[in-house]
This record gives structure tokens, C-alpha cells and sequence, in this order.
């Protein structure tokens, strides 16, 4: 503290005071008066504090061994500017023997005392006090007192492993490792009295000192300062006690080291000695390297110290020895790097023995060898290791179990050699470790012994697959060691010759132009298959192996295509060959390629129409391919061209749509893959436009894990190239349950590879769906798409020929092409008929009901035409003749194109108004050579009609129109002799009779009176007969089709809706069967009931067993 004394003088103020002070005990001045003016005088007067010594310790130090430690002094006392007043001085005032303490700095404020002492073994077990005293400058003092726990030097400790006691049996080796370590960190020297043969080696881990080198760490005064630096390695082997240095120096020039060194002292100290521990060498010693100076030293030793030959290692260990190298600018040291402290661990003594058979211990007289470790201060501990020696008994060898071993050649044989002892312990446990080995294994085999470092028993298991060249017998012997003595034993292995694999093949046929997928099946009955394929396969086929790095069995699934000109036989060798190498001998698979057929083009109607000038006329040509290819079908120029005014539409075919479910299952990868994710997919694909529709939803996988979808062409459980790219999980829209791609009209997108037969692919189910996920980046689920045909291709042409294009026959021939250019062509006929006049003509027109056929029509007249149509085969015409017309009408026609003849006996005319319609008679005779087949039409006219039919095998429809007829069929024989006829009696007193067979007989009239295509349908239904059973239709069947639909006759029907009674009498007449026409019936539909009016009931007689009355009703 300071204190400021005023004194007041009188009031002259002209006067100067002299005052003088005396120094006050404790005060001293500091400062000059400040004012002499006034009659005052001030002086400022300071106090002065003792410095202060700073606590330190306890210290523990052991007996023997390098030890410092820093006492630190301070004093608080500042000037008026607050700078340190006073400089301080530290010393112990009762240093112990041989300590020595150095103050640095050796003048300031604060200081240190840093003090070095190695304790004498006196002091061990005592705490001595040092006392440390400070004094400033004015003499003031402070003290401190520092204690220092003197302990002993701890001797090294022996520890034995596995045990102290051990046991061997003679000839066996023994290993056994004494490790001594010293509690205080020193080294330790291991020496031992071994028996005969006994070799003991001590081994220690190196000791590794690093430290890095600078200026800062120099102790000199005034302070180095300089940008040099460096590091130094030091490795010391504590059994050896030699060391490798390893010094690398940068910012200091060659020429500019003058020295470096090892010296002893801790940090912050300087070597007291006047000579270095160990001279590391000037500049010409170090070797120039990039960035710096370096130099390395190997093996070593400190020179030892005159006094105390253990001094250097403790010091080093200790962390008492610096590196300091010496520059031409800095001759006390430029750099220094203090080693830190290290502890020398453990030395390992090993040893190993072999007994021999005088070594076998006396009874309770074991071998006792003793250890002795030593410190550098010659503390020393011991141990021992008894061993007791036991003599040999050799071990035994067997196999086991002692089955006859055999193998095939390439194929693993295991089995198991057992070893035991017959030697144990007193408590009956096995003394020996037996271990097993073959002495004469074969070329190839392996054993492993169990346990790894044997025991007793012991195993020996082996595992041999002998090549195909190892065929014979082999007797392996085994010995059994117990590290002294062996024992022996055979095994016997029979190696018998290894089979080639069995090879199944098929004898496939396949078209040319399409893929052809067959699998190859090779089953090897002693073991794994390595490769099974084709060797003379065409170049374009793809064989793939399932397994791929075999098994068995093993396939080989194969797609081929072949080419067009590929046709015949091709035989195909594959050949397995197993582990071994062994093949089999090549098994055929003979393939078939026929040609490619054309598509075959057909028509609807059938490739005939018949028309008549004026009237239009449609038809659809067919390509239907026989190998389900896409098809066209398009019209050519015929033998008379394409007819003016004819057009066809372009060809079209119906989508073909196929439908797969995607699964992890069908995925063909190995490992096989394994997923829940699933999902479905519909293409729907155009074969005439090569276009397709695709609707793919997928489940069970997030959106942002798809990265791939595709089409892939490959059969089923083979993979192939993409064909189309669908999208990643970026273009599939998130929907209830799962993820959905839709694409419309899209087409595949291969470059330079053929479109066609890639949809020949698709078609043949060689096409899959492949989901690729970040999971399963070669695809978690696939849905192979089945195989479908496609449908026919169509062309609807339309024409309307004109009356100068009547009466001629035109040809138009109409190609179908397939895919793969396959081609065939048929034509079309139409027949234009001219105009036919309404009366009194017979001309030759289009059938109504067959327009591929051709029919007679005779147009009648109002008047009484008595028409005459008869038959005559022996002049091969028809003859056409109207009785009653002066001259008489005639016409002639070749029966040989006419197919049905169809009468209208009063023509198509009405009759003039108030005139009394005539009576017609129309009498159609022929023979049993009739050529005419189809139904013969009668059609009456208004007048009072006979209607007659006689002869022929045709069935017959008799119309009796208006007015009251009389229709009469003849004995008509159908094919098995059934004559079917249609009588209609429509409006008027009608008398109809049947004849022999199944008849129709229509009292009133029905909707289709005058509808002559629909007539031929109700005919084509019930005449419906043939040679095939299939085909023949019985009564009640065709009874049921034209009452409610099902049959030839389409939608035109007989029933209640359709026929109508004219509400006057007729008189149905059916045919009375004999015993042996029992199958022939007739049906009957009649006012059965006159609707209430007995007088308008019909007459309906001949009604035989089983035959069907269908009531009518009046209109």
C-alpha cells in the first residue's frame, strides 16, 4: 500500500521549506516532492510485502532413480506505474545429497527453483523435508517447507504360464513362458539353471521415445529464439540395452551444426556434466533430405557412467535425456527436444524341452528350474517351475467307424481317423495330447484334425474327391504322435470309374419363322453336373443353364428361330459334362422345321354370289392363319379385273389381348428372389397395326424404389433382351393399393431389329413384364404374357353392279399375306343376273337363300298359266312350260347349275281391280336322278291354286297365298328317306296333305309368306339331316329351334307371334306312317280351337303318336 504525508509550512509563501525525513522502519521513498510552493512539502511513502513461496509437493521418489521437481517464488510488491518492483532470489536451505536445484531465471519475479535428486537406498521408507526460502531485493524473506516420501526400488516379479507345475511325457515337447515385469518400470535381466537340452531365449518389446525439437524449450538466458524445429525417435531394447535414433532437423544448415547430443537432465534443466551422455555428430554426419537434415543410428549402447552403470538407462527411462543440437549462432544449443517418460514392460523368457527317457522324474523327485530377474539396481525376485517327467506309452490308431470305404471318381469322400492314448494320470484323466497325421495321403486330400491342437482321443477327419485319373485301390497309412512316441494304422479306399451323365432331350417340330423353347434335362447319378449345352447349336440359338454353376440336374433351356430357308431336320448335340470332366457320349435332339404356310383366305358368304343387276351385294374375305401370325387381306386384279364400283375396306383384325400376374416367383436369377411385391398386367395388341395398349399395376413396392419396368422377349424361365421400355416409378401413378402405368398405342421400340418377329414373340408367349427395384436391381417381380393367336384378318367389300355389268360372271382373287410375307390367294365369283321380268318369264337368278347358289324362278300370270315344270336327266334340262298360254310358254335351262326352283304361279303381280283371280295349276315333276338339292318354292297366287310336287330327293315349301288352295307334295324321298316339306296354306279354304316324311303343315299363313331367304332357313332347320350324327337333328330338336331360336334357321321362328290363322276352315292332312316309316312325324300348326268358334276350328287329321299340334290363333 502506499501513503502519501503532507507537511504544511507558515504562510511565507516567499520562503522554501528544507525538511528532512528520516526513513521510517518499513517505509521506503518512492517519488520526489510534487510541491514546493505553498509552505507545503508531500512525499510519497510505499510499504514493502515479503515475497511468497508457492505450495508444492508432496513428492514421492523411489530409491535409486532420476527425480525432479520445481518450487516456484513470487513477490507482489508493484511501483506506482504497476510494474514488478522486486526481483527475487529461491534456494533450499537444507538441500539434500546429491540434489541439486538451479534458479531460473536467475534474476526476476516470479522464479523457479528446479531441482534434480536421485534418493540413496538410506533414505527408503523415510519422508525427508526440504525447506525452500525467498528473499527480495529490501531482504525481505518467505519459506516453505516440501516434503518427499522416500520408497524403496521394487525387485521384479516371475509369473509362469501355463502353470509353476507342469507335466511331460518323455519325447513330447514342452513350451512354457516366464514373464518378469518390474513394478518401478525398469528393465529386467532373466537368467535361469535349465536342464539338459532346455533352451530358454528373453525376449522384450522395443521402448519408443518421440519428441518434437525447438527453440522454446532451450534453457539459457536470455531466451533462444529461432524458427528451426525437428523430431527425434529413440527405440530402446530393454534386454539388449540398445538403442536406434532417428534425428530429422529443418531450418538449420548443414554447414551451420556444430554438434548434437544426448544429455541427462530433466526439463528445464541443463546437463550439469561437462561431457554428453551419447554424441550424435555435427553436420558432415547428417544426410541432406528433402525439407531438412537428417541422421539414423542403429544398435547403440550408452557409454556407461564411471559411478553408476545403470545411471543412463534410468535417466532415459525417466524422461531425463534431451536432445540439443549446437549451430554455429547458438553454441549452447539452437533446439532442444526433451524424451518423455516410458516404462521398459515386461520380459518374456520362452522355453522349450524335449525329455528324454533319463529325464523321467524319480518318484516325488520333479525338476525343479529357478528363475531370477534383475533390475539395474540389483533388485532381484525369483520364481520356480517344477516339472514332473513321465514316461511313453505310444498311442493307437483306427478308423471309425471301420466301415469299407469307397468312392467314385470326382465325388467327396469324407471319413474319420481316431487317435487316442493309453497313458493317464493319476486321477485316471489322459496324460497325453495326441495329435493325427497321413503319412501317404493321395494326391488331393485334406484333413483337418479335431480338436485344432489335438487331444486324447483325437480326430482326424479327411475329405478327398479323387480325379478320374486316382481309379484303383489305396491303402493310406496314419500316424499318431504323442510327442514321443507313434503308433500307426491303415485305410483302405476303393475308387471306382465315375459314369458320364444321363441326358433327356426332346424331339421337338416347330414352324419356320417362329421360336421354338425346349428344355434339355441332364441328370448325373454320382453327383454335380458343371456345363450342359448345345455343341453344334445354329448360331442364332440361346441355350441358357439353370443352374448356372451347376448341380444336379442341371437344364439347358433354348429358344431358336429358325429362318425362313431353315427348313427340314436339324439334329443338335448337347453333352453334359460333370465335375469331373467326364462328358456324355452327345445326345441328339432331332428338331423339325416345316415350312411356313401361307394364310388361307375364305369368304362370308361362301367364295360364290349371285345377284341380280341393281341389287347390292356384300362379302367379307378372310386370311386366317394357319400359325395364329398376323394376317392381311386385300383384292387383286382377277381374271376380269376388280369390277367398277366395287371397294374394299382395308384389312382389319381384332385385338388380341393377354393378361399375366406379376410375381417374384417367376423371376429367373440365382439366388432366387424372394418378395411379396406382386401385381397384373393387360396388353391388348392390333395385328394390323402393330400397336398395343398396356395397363400394368404393381403392389407392394414404393414408388420411389422403382427404378425400371420393360418388356423382355423370352420364353418362360429364360431372360432376354428389353424389347420396350416402360417407365421408372416416376411415370406410375399412385392408386389405391398399389402403383399403375397405362400406355396407349404404343409400339416396340427395338432399333435395327425386325418388329415382326417380335410380335411373333408376343404371340408365342415369348414376351415377359419385368419390375426392376432399387432392392432387386436385376428385377424383383415378372408376369410372363401367355401365348394367343391372332385372329382373322377382314376385308368387307360392297358392290352395286349396274344393268350394263348384268349377265356376266366376274373373278376378283383376293391375296392373304402373313407376317413374314407368306402368301396365298383365292377368288371370288359374282354372277350378275339381269333384271328377271315380274310375269309370264322363267329366268335363272340368284338363290335367296344360298346367294353362292343359283335358282329358277318362274314368274306365272294372272290368268290360268297350268305351269309346268319338269325335269328331264336324259337331256340334262329343266323344261318350263305354260299350258294354258297359246302358244304355249317354254323355256329350257341346264340342270346342271341349278340348285332350286322357285314358282310364283301368278307372277308378282296384283290382279287388275274387281277381277276374279283364276285358278293356277303348277305341277313341278322330277325324277331320282333330280340334280336339283334345295327346296323347291311354290308360291300360289290369289286365286284358287293347285300346288303339286312330285318326285325328287329335295324337301319342298308350298305357299298357297291367297284364295283356297290345295297343296299336295308327292312322295319325296330325302336322303335315308325322309322327305321334309313346308306347306303353308295362308288365307282361304286350304286343303294341304302330306306326304311321306317330316312335314310342316301351316294351316293359316305366316310373316315370312313372301320372304323366300327366310323360307330357305325355316327349310335348311328342318330338313337338317346327314351322314354325321353330330350334325342330325331329331324331331322335337328341330321342333324347339324354330320355336324359340337355335338352329339353321337363325332368328326366323314359327310360333304363335309368326303364324297366323286366316279364321276359315282348313283341312290338314298328315301323313300316316307305317311300322316301318315309325320314325317319319309330321307338326301341325292350326286353329286347334277355332279361338272360341267352332266354325273357324281347322280340320287337322293324320295326327300320328309323338307328333307336335301347335295352336294358332286368328289375326
Amino acid at each position: 500500500d502506499y501513503y502519501r504525508l503532507t507537511i504544511i509550512g507558515g504562510s511565507d509563501n516567499d520562503n522554501t521549506l528544507n525538511i528532512g525525513i528520516r526513513d521510517l522502519a518499513g517505509w521506503r521513498l518512492d517519488g520526489e516532492p510534487n510541491n514546493k510552493e505553498g509552505g507545503n512539502y508531500e512525499r510519497i511513502f510505499a510499504v514493502n510485502v515479503a515475497p511468497v513461496v508457492d505450495p508444492a509437493g508432496p513428492f514421492t521418489a523411489v530409491v535409486g532413480h532420476p527425480f525432479s521437481f520445481t518450487v516456484s517464488a513470487s513477490d507482489p510488491d508493484l511501483d506506482l506505474a504497476g510494474k514488478i518492483r522486486d526481483s527475487v532470489t529461491l534456494v533450499p536451505t537444507n538441500a539434500l545429497n546429491g540434489m541439486t536445484c538451479t534458479q531460473f531465471p536467475t534474476a526476476g519475479n516470479p522464479v523457479e527453483s528446479r531441482c534434480v535428486w536421485t534418493p540413496s537406498a538410506s533414505l527408503a521408507g523415510t519422508t525427508v523435508v526440504v525447506k525452500f526460502e525467498a528473499t527480495d531485493a529490501p531482504g525481505m524473506k518467505d519459506s516453505r517447507p516440501v516434503s518427499i516420501k522416500v520408497i524403496a526400488n521394487s525387485p521384479p516379479t516371475i509369473v509362469f504360464d501355463p502353470s509353476d507345475e507342469l507335466e511331460v511325457i518323455v519325447g513330447q515337447l514342452l513350451t512354457f513362458t516366464t514373464t518378469a515385469t518390474d513394478p518401478d518400470g525398469d528393465p529386467v535381466t532373466v537368467t535361469q539353471n535349465p536342464p539338459s537340452g532346455m533352451t530358454c531365449t528373453s525376449v522384450a518389446q522395443d521402448v519408443l521415445f518421440d519428441t518434437n525439437l525447438d527453440s522454446a524449450q532451450e534453457v539459457q538466458e536470455p531466451a533462444v529464439a529461432s524458427s528451426a524445429s525437428g523430431t527425434a525417435t529413440l527405440r530402446f531394447n530393454p534386454v539388449t540395452y540398445q538403442f536406434d535414433l532417428d534425428v530429422f532437423v529443418k531450418g538449420i544448415a548443414q554447414s551451420e551444426l556444430t554438434a548434437s547430443h544426448l544429455h541427462g537432465a530433466p526439463a528445464g534443466l541443463n546437463d550439469p556434466n561437462t561431457t554428453e551422455i551419447f554424441s550424435i555428430g555435427d553436420g558432415s554426419l547428417y544426410t541432406p533430405v528433402s525439407g531438412g537434415l537428417r541422421r539414423v543410428i542403429s544398435g547403440q549402447v550408452f557409454p556407461t557412467d564411471p559411478t553408476d552403470s545403470a545411471k543412463n538407462v534410468l535417466q532415459l527411462l525417466g524422461g531425463h535425456i534431451y536432445i540439443n543440437v549446437h549451430t554455429t549462432n547458438h553454441a549452447a544449443g539452437e533446439i532442444r527436444g526433451q524424451l518423455p517418460v516410458r516404462s521398459a514392460g515386461s520380459v518374456q523368457t520362452q522355453c522349450s524341452w524335449t525329455p528324454r527317457d533319463q529325464d523321467v522324474s524319480p518318484p516325488n523327485t520333479p525338476t525343479v528350474i529357478k528363475f531370477e530377474g534383475t533390475d539395474p539396481l540389483g533388485a532381484k525376485g525369483t520364481g520356480k517351475v517344477i516339472i514332473t517327467v513321465e514316461p511313453n506309452n505310444p498311442p493307437v490308431v483306427s478308423q471309425c467307424p471301420s466301415d469299407p470305404l469307397a468312392v467314385v471318381a470326382g465325388h467327396q469322400l469324407k471319413f474319420t481317423v481316431c487317435g487316442s492314448d493309453p497313458d493317464r494320470k493319476a486321477d485316471g484323466t489322459p496324460r497325453d495330447t495326441v495329435t493325427l497325421q497321413a503319412l501317404n495321403a493321395p494326391l488331393g486330400m485334406k484333413c483337418t484334425q479335431a480338436p485344432p491342437d489335438g487331444g486324447n482321443p483325437v480326430e482326424l477327419r479327411c475329405d478327398w474327391t479323387p480325379t478320374i485319373q486316382q481309379v484303383g485301390t489305396f491303402v493310406v497309412t496314419f500316424q499318431a504322435s504323442d510327442g514321443g512316441k507313434t503308433g500307426t494304422g491303415d485305410v483302405t479306399i476303393t475308387v471306382s470309374p465315375d459314369n458320364p451323365p444321363k441326358v433327356s432331350v426332346p424331339d421337338p417340330t416347330v414352324v419356320a419363322g417362329h421360336p421354338l423353347a425346349f428344355t434339355v434335362t441332364a441328370l448325373d447319378p454320382e453327383g454335380d453336373i458343371s456345363t450342359l449345352g448345345p455343341v453344334n447349336a445354329p448360331p442364332d440359338m440361346t441355350c441358357q443353364q439353370v443352374p448356372r454353376a451347376g448341380g444336379n440336374p442341371v437344364e439347358s433351356r433354348c429358344v431358336w428361330t429358325p429362318g425362313l430357308q431353315q427348313l427340314g431336320k436339324f439334329a443338335i448335340t448337347f453333352q453334359a459334362t460333370d465335375s469331373l470332366g467326364v462328358s456324355s457320349p452327345g445326345d441328339l435332339v432331332r428338331i423339325t422345321v416345316n415350312p411356313n404356310q401361307p394364310p388361307l383366305v375364305t369368304f362370308d358368304p361362301a367364295n360364290r354370289s349371285n345377284i341380280v343387276a341393281g341389287q347390292s351385294v356384300s362379302f367379307t374375305a378372310i386370311a386366317t392363319d394357319p400359325e395364329g401370325d398376323p394376317a392381311k387381306v386385300q383384292p387383286l386384279n382377277g381374271p376380269t379385273g376388280i369390277p367398277m364400283g366395287m371397294s374394299c375396306a382395308a384389312s382389319v383384325s381384332e385385338d388380341v389381348v393377354f393378361t399375366a400376374s406379376l410375381s417374384s416367383s417367376q423371376e429367373v436369377q440365382e439366388p432366387a428372389v424372394s418378395s411379396n411385391a406382386g401385381g397384373t398386367v393387360t396388353v391388348r395388341f392390333n395385328p394390323s397395326t402393330g400397336l398395343f395398349d398396356l395397363d400394368l399395376f404393381v403392389k407392394g413396392i414404393a414408388q420411389s424404389d422403382l427404378v425400371a419396368s420393360h418388356l423382355h422377349t423370352a420364353p418362360a424361365g429364360m431372360n432376354g433382351p428389353v424389347i420396350f421400355s416402360i417407365g421408372d416409378g416416376a411415370a406410375y401413378t399412385p392408386e389405391t393399393g398399389g402403383l399403375r402405368m397405362l400406355i396407349k398405342g404404343a409400339s416396340f421400340q427395338v432399333p435395327d431389329v425386325d418388329v415382326a418377329a417380335k410380335v411373333i414373340d408376343l404371340l408365342a408367349g415369348h414376351v415377359y413384364v419385368k419390375v426392376h427395384t432399387t432392392a432387386f436391381s436385376a428385377g424383383e417381380i415378372r408376369g410372363q404374357l401367355p401365348a394367343h393367336a391372332a385372329g382373322p384378318a377382314q376385308s368387307l367389300c360392297s358392290w352395286t353392279p349396274t344393268a350394263q355389268q348384268g349377265d356376266r360372271t366376274y373373278t376378283i382373287d383376293f391375296q392373304g399375306t402373313d407376317s413374314l410375307g407368306a402368301s396365298s390367294t383365292a377368288p371370288f365369283t359374282v354372277k350378275v343376273f339381269p333384271f328377271c321380268p315380274p310375269e309370264l318369264s322363267a329366268c335363272l337368278q340368284p338363290d335367296p337363300g344360298d346367294p353362292s347358289g343359283i335358282a329358277l324362278v318362274v314368274n306365272g300370270t294372272i290368268g290360268s298359266d297350268n305351269i309346268e315344270v319338269i325335269q328331264k336327266p336324259d337331256r340334262n334340262i329343266i323344261e318350263v312350260t305354260f299350258l294354258k298360254r297359246r302358244p304355249p310358254f317354254l323355256a329350257t335351262f341346264p340342270d346342271d347349275i341349278v340348285g332350286r326352283i322357285i314358282v310364283h304361279a301368278d307372277g308378282l303381280a296384283k290382279p287388275p281391280e274387281g277381277q276374279r283371280p283364276p285358278t293356277n295349276f303348277v305341277h313341278i315333276g322330277s325324277s331320282d336322278r333330280n340334280r336339283v338339292t334345295k327346296a323347291t318354292m311354290l308360291f300360289g297366287g290369289p286365286g284358287k291354286d293347285h300346288l303339286h310336287v312330285d318326285g325328287g330327293d329335295r324337301p319342298n315349301v308350298l305357299v298357297g297365298g291367297a284364295g283356297d288352295d290345295h297343296l299336295e307334295t308327292g312322295t319325296n324321298r330325302l336322303l335315308g328317306d325322309l322327305g321334309r316339306d313346308v306347306l303353308i296354306g295362308g288365307t282361304g279354304r286350304d286343303r294341304l296333305k302330306a306326304s311321306a316324311g317330316d312335314n310342316i303343315l301351316i294351316s293359316g299363313y305366316t310373316d315370312f309368306d313372301a320372304k323366300e331367304a327366310e323360307l330357305a332357313a325355316i327349310v335348311a332347320e328342318w330338313a337338317r339331316t346327314g351322314q354325321d350324327p353330330v350334325a342330325q337333328k331329331d324331331y322335337q330338336t328341330r321342333v324347339d329351334h324354330l320355336l324359340t331360336g337355335g338352329g339353321l334357321n337363325g332368328l326366323t321362328l314359327l310360333n304363335r307371334n309368326t303364324v297366323h290363322d286366316d279364321g276359315v276352315v282348313d283341312v290338314l292332312d298328315g301323313f300316316v306312317p307305317s311300322s316301318r316309316q315309325k320314325d317319319q312325324r309330321d307338326w301341325f300348326l292350326a286353329n286347334v280351337d277355332g279361338d272360341g268358334d267352332r266354325k273357324k276350328k281347322d280340320s287337322v287329321g293324320g295326327v300320328g303318336p309323338g307328333e307336335v299340334v301347335t295352336d294358332i290363333n286368328i289375326r
